[in-house]
C-alpha cells in the first residue's frame, strides 16, 4: 500500500509541476510576462537609477521577444516531457537550469513574493523528483565518467591535459577572429 501511495504522490508532483510550468510558459509566449516595447509612461518617466530591480529586470528580459519565447518553449517542452515518467530525467534536464535561474532572478531582483514563492516551490518539487531518481542519475554520471578515466593511463591523462591547455590560446584566437569576421558581415 505504501508503494502505491508513494507513486501516487510522485505522479501528482509531476503533474502539478507540469501544469504550473505550462501556465508560466504560455503566459510568456502570449505576452503576459515581461514587458516589451513600448515602455509605459510610468516607467519611461523614471530615471534609470531610480527603477526598482523588478522594473529593471522585467523590461530587460522583455526587450527581446525571441528570448521570452525561448524561455517559454524550454519550459513548455520540459513540462510536456514531465507528463511521462519515462521522460522525467530529460524533462528535469530542461527544467532545472531554467527554474533555478528564475528563482535566482526573482530573489536577486526583488520580483513580487507570490511569483518568487511559485518559482521556489516548483523548483523544490523538481529537485525532489530528481532526488527520487538519484540512482539513475548517479549511474548515468558513472557511465559518462568511466570511459575517460579507464581508457587512459595516468601519463596519457597528464599529456592530454597539457596538450589541451596549450591549445586553449589557439582556440581563443581562432574564435576571436571568427567573431571579428562575423561582426564585419552583420
Amino acid at each position: 500500500m505504501r508503494t502505491v501511495v508513494y507513486r501516487a504522490f510522485l505522479h501528482a508532483f509531476r503533474l502539478y509541476a507540469a501544469a504550473m510550468i505550462t501556465v508560466y510558459a504560455l503566459g510568456k509566449m502570449a505576452g503576459g510576462q515581461f514587458l516589451v516595447d513600448p515602455l509605459d509612461d510610468e516607467v519611461a518617466s523614471i530615471p534609470l537609477g531610480e527603477l526598482t530591480g523588478f522594473q529593471l529586470a522585467w523590461r530587460f528580459f522583455g526587450y527581446s521577444a525571441v528570448f521570452v519565447w525561448i524561455i517559454g518553449l524550454l519550459q513548455l517542452t520540459g513540462a510536456l516531457l514531465l507528463l511521462f515518467k519515462r521522460m522525467q530525467l530529460l524533462a528535469l534536464l530542461f527544467l532545472l537550469p531554467v527554474m533555478i535561474n528564475i528563482v535566482l532572478i526573482d530573489l536577486i531582483f526583488g520580483i513580487p513574493k507570490q511569483a518568487s514563492f511559485n518559482a521556489i516551490h516548483i523548483t523544490l518539487i523538481l529537485l525532489f523528483l530528481i532526488w527520487t531518481d538519484r540512482a539513475r542519475v548517479l549511474a548515468a554520471m558513472r557511465q559518462f565518467a568511466a570511459p575517460l578515466s579507464n581508457a587512459l593511463s595516468k601519463s596519457e591523462r597528464i599529456t592530454t591535459t597539457l596538450l589541451a591547455l596549450l591549445l586553449l590560446p589557439a582556440f581563443y584566437y581562432l574564435f576571436y577572429l571568427l567573431g571579428l569576421w562575423l561582426e564585419s558581415r552583420l
